[in-house]
C-alpha cells in the first residue's frame, strides 16, 4: 500500500538531495528548478497555497463577528463551528490541493499528474463557489448570510460576509486562470482525457501486479 502511494503522489524522500523548495515542507523533496520554463506556475500554486489559508481565518473571524453581533440568530453558531473546522484542516489540506498537484504536473508533466491537479482544483473552485454563497450552517462568509444580517440590521456583519463572498469568488477566478494556464501546457504535451485513463488504469495495474508478486 505504501508504494502505491509513493507511486501516486511521487513523495518518496530521495536523502541525497536537500529540501531547498518550498522551505516549510521538510518531508518531501521539492525543487523549484525542476519545473522548468513553469516555474512561475508552481509560484502560483505556493500563493494559492496560503492565500486559501488566509481566506479561510479571515472566514472564521466572520463567523465570530456574526456570531457576537446583535441579532443574534442560532444558525450563526452552526456557522462558526463549521469554520473553526475548515480553519483548523485547510492548512494541512490545502498543500495536498492548492500547491503539490501544480508542482507534480510542473515537475512532471505526466497524463496521470495532470489529472490529480484537474481534479484538486475543480474541487477547491467548487469549495470556494459554496462558501461565497455563505450558507450560515455550511460555515461560508457570503451572500445569504449578508442578507441575513440586513434582515437584523447588523451592517458592520453585512459588510464583512459581502467582502468575504467578493473574496471568495476572487479567489474562485484565480484557481481558475492557474487551470487555464495548465491546461495550455497539457495541451500543449498532448495530452488528452484518454490518456489520463490509461495513466490511472495502469497505476492501478501495476500495483495489483506487485501486491501479487510481493514487491
Amino acid at each position: 500500500m505504501s508504494q502505491f502511494f509513493k507511486n501516486l503522489m511521487g513523495t518518496e524522500v530521495e536523502p541525497h538531495k536537500v529540501n531547498n523548495f518550498p522551505p516549510f515542507c521538510p518531508f518531501m523533496y521539492l525543487s523549484l528548478s525542476e519545473c522548468q520554463n513553469k516555474k512561475f506556475l508552481c509560484i502560483m500554486g505556493v500563493i494559492e497555497y496560503f492565500l486559501f489559508s488566509v481566506i479561510a481565518l479571515a472566514n472564521f473571524v466572520g463567523a465570530i463577528v456574526s456570531l457576537t453581533s446583535k441579532g443574534y440568530n442560532s444558525a450563526f453558531l452552526g456557522m462558526t463551528v463549521m469554520s473553526a473546522i475548515y480553519l483548523f484542516f485547510i492548512p494541512f489540506v490545502a498543500f495536498f490541493v492548492q500547491f503539490y498537484p501544480v508542482y507534480g504536473a510542473c515537475k512532471s508533466s505526466n497524463s496521470l499528474r495532470y489529472g490529480i491537479f484537474f481534479l484538486a482544483y475543480f474541487v477547491g473552485i467548487l469549495f470556494c463557489i459554496l462558501m461565497s454563497i455563505g450558507v450560515p450552517n455550511v460555515g461560508g462568509n457570503g451572500l445569504v448570510a449578508g442578507l441575513w444580517e440586513i434582515r437584523y440590521k447588523n451592517y458592520f456583519g453585512m459588510t464583512w460576509q459581502f467582502v468575504m463572498m467578493a473574496v471568495w469568488l476572487a479567489n474562485a477566478v484565480y484557481m481558475f486562470v492557474i487551470m487555464c494556464i495548465m491546461f495550455k501546457y497539457w495541451n500543449d504535451d498532448g495530452g488528452s482525457v484518454v490518456a489520463i485513463k490509461d495513466a490511472i488504469v495502469g497505476l492501478f495495474a501495476r500495483n495489483a501486479v506487485r501486491s501479487q508478486i510481493g514487491v
